[in-house]
């Protein structure tokens, strides 16, 4: 079966908080709440994605300490829904299999993490496996983060950091900025820490059906548009180490006149392997760990 393998740069981040201090070695740290997680029966390590009524947590790792690399995966049910049960020869409905409200499909999401060898960086790349069903890079460590604080908390030694993530954006992002004849646009998305204490972040912190991020549409001040060399630097900052940019939208005008929009979610660096899929039709753990190992050589 083909699979998918999505790129992200990963960040240590410190929560900033009176009293709080950061982590001197990120990889050493995070490999030990992950051991301090696994310790944990599964279903103590089970977390509750909000109101999506789903579940995950992590059921295996691998930590390869020579080649600074983690290799964990997550397991993931969806619950709640509630479908009849047809034959599909006949269209008849089949009762007795009907899923009660608690059970869910378990579904399995591999990522692969290769930390800097210098002991003292706060950063690492990260492959993922594309699984529409399982779970996504920001559901993943939101449960991780929430953890992280937690295992800290309990060791009360006043360390607190969160883990952030950005898309390695393909080099199409730019070639498609050349194209552009004109730029209507630039929306940026921000993470809430980068606004300080104010009220907009208080109401994100304060309400969970609102997002933790905000956004910015720069608009042009003249009628030739935005210049590329300012979406260059917005680029360039979305690169940098613990940015605080989590997405750059670009609407722009080609060189026909017609509207195009692009921007650097939909223009992620992927992989794309080959391996044997088992009798549930997902992935076999052990070939997909090998190929990803082998791409993740790449970045």
């Amino acid at each position: 079966m083909n699979v998918t393998l999505y790129a992200y740069n990963l960040f240590e981040k410190r929560i900033r908080e009176k009293g709080r201090k950061d982590v001197e070695y990120f990889e050493k740290d995070f490999v030990e709440c992950v051991k301090a997680l696994m310790i944990r029966k599964p279903n103590d390590r089970k977390y509750e994605l909000g109101n999506k009524k789903k579940i995950i947590y992590i059921n295996d790792f691998e930590y390869m300490q020579n080649q600074h690399m983690l290799f964990l995966v997550f397991k993931s049910a969806e619950y709640g829904k509630i479908r009849k049960v047809v034959d599909t020869d006949t269209l008849e409905e089949r009762k007795t299999k009907k899923k009660g409200k608690k059970d869910g499909d378990e579904e399995t999401t591999c990522i692969l993490i290769k930390f800097d060898a210098d002991a003292k960086s706060k950063s690492a790349v990260c492959l993922i496996q594309a699984n529409s069903n399982g779970v996504s890079l920001t559901r993943i460590f939101e449960y991780i983060n929430i953890e992280i604080v937690a295992i800290h908390n309990a060791h009360n030694d006043n360390i607190k950091y969160k883990v952030s993530h950005t898309n390695i954006v393909s080099r199409d992002f730019l070639k498609a900025l050349e194209k552009a004849q004109k730029i209507r646009a630039v929306k940026l998305v921000i993470d809430s820490d980068a606004t300080g204490d104010s009220e907009f972040k208080d109401y994100a912190c304060e309400n969970e059906d609102i997002s933790n991020e905000f956004d910015i549409v720069y608009k042009p001040s003249t009628k030739g548009g935005i210049g590329k060399n300012t979406v260059k630097k917005f680029f360039k900052d979305y690169e940098k180490e613990g940015a605080n940019i989590k997405k750059i939208r670009v609407d722009i005008n080609e060189a026909d006149g017609n509207p195009l929009s692009f921007d650097t979610e939909k223009m992620k660096e992927k992989e794309y392997v080959v391996v044997t899929d088992t009798l549930t039709q997902e992935p076999r753990i052990d070939e997909l760990k090998v190929q990803m190992l082998d791409k993740i050589r790449n970045y």
